[in-house]
């Protein structure tokens, strides 16, 4: 192997490791073990939403503040004259979508596998709630969502429709205003967000299928273009021998909102949401104390010289890392990096032959 090709290995993996054990470290220690969902009505005196929040456990709302929406006066025509035409997802043949993120590392080497993903065609809204696009005996399938910030310039007063929100705005940065238009059968992939999220069914209906933190959901790595997601793609019908510590028989939480229903969904519970009606939704997020543990351990220094060896840079890291942990991670580091260090000196030697 060469040189520069060994050290893009080593980094890109010695980055890789960092971002997943710090995910590792904050879910548990902000994460609540429960398994069951929350019904309340939000109305009640001294209701607040930043101590449901702060539960992590999930929670469906009725009453809530967003019923105060002029959002719920949207139909697939106001949004079609108010915003025109949008850049909506289209996949052939399969209604099931799944974030591929351009800007990771291992993107070049799977995009080739998948010519779907990210594909995006100009189209109306109306189109979107279409059951299918037919194009040369192919059926297609339509997805749109969109950050409300950046449909102003179609539709100014768009922010004022999605008023107020001050009480799910819980922290000062990465608060994002989201919109989603889907027609029945529209299902996005098992997934995690390391946010605070309070998603609003504005029209129709959606299933949430929830697992918390604690479930072994064989996540993609953080370089890969999926990360965040699972590698299971049917859960009721899981590979034993690929994923053995998966439990074929997990159902998870279903949870089904209709118009006028908030869900609050902690950081780092696995979902997968499938549109049951033609549907518009409106969701909330910003960054949760997860988010900004991962991130603080994260940028930490790495302490590497030139002339160390392999095996002295990755033991020098996790004892630098466990120094400023409690007892479980640094287990889970030692456990993690002395399996790396295997690794990539496997690789050497099998390249030096």
């Amino acid at each position: 192997m060469a040189a520069a090709s060994f050290r893009s290995l080593f980094y890109c993996s010695l980055n890789g490791l960092l971002l997943s054990l710090a995910a590792y470290y904050a879910i548990h220690k902000f994460s609540n073990e429960a398994e069951d969902v929350i019904r309340l009505e939000a109305s009640i005196a001294g209701f607040s939403y930043r101590k449901i929040a702060d539960l992590r456990q999930p929670a469906v709302l009725t009453s809530s503040i967003a019923t105060k929406w002029k959002a719920f006066t949207w139909t697939p025509e106001i949004l079609d004259k108010k915003l025109g035409n949008v850049s909506a997802y289209r996949q052939r043949e399969n209604p099931v979508f799944i974030t591929f993120h351009d800007n990771k590392p291992l993107e070049p080497f799977v995009r080739v596998k998948w010519s779907d993903f990210n594909r995006k065609v100009n189209t109306s809204v109306t189109n979107v709630f279409k059951a299918t696009e037919e194009e040369h005996g192919e059926n297609y399938y339509l997805y749109y969502s969109q950050d409300i910030g950046l449909l102003k310039t179609q539709f100014p007063d768009i922010v004022s429709y999605v008023q107020p929100i001050e009480d799910l705005v819980l922290s000062s940065h990465g608060v994002q205003i989201n919109l989603w238009v889907g027609r029945k059968g529209i299902t996005t992939y098992t997934h995690y967000d390391a946010t605070y999220n309070f998603f609003v069914q504005i029209r129709g209906e959606k299933r949430f299928t929830l697992f918390p933190p604690s479930t072994e959901m064989y996540l993609y790595p953080c370089l890969h273009p999926h990360y965040g997601h699972s590698q299971i793609s049917n859960l009721a019908k899981a590979n034993k021998m690929k994923f053995p510590l998966f439990e074929g028989d997990t159902k998870g939480i279903d949870v089904v909102l209709r118009r006028g229903d908030m869900l609050v969904l902690p950081p780092f519970w696995y979902h997968r949401v499938e549109t049951l009606e033609s549907s518009v939704s409106v969701n909330v997020w910003n960054d949760a104390p997860e988010y900004d543990v991962m991130e603080e351990i994260y940028k930490k220094p790495i302490p590497l010289e030139l002339h160390w060896s392999l095996s002295m840079r990755v033991l020098r890291l996790a004892k630098k890392l466990a120094l400023n942990s409690d007892q479980i991670v640094q287990t889970l580091f030692m456990t993690v990096c002395a399996y790396l260090t295997k690794a990539l000196l496997h690789e050497i030697f099998s390249a030096a032959r």
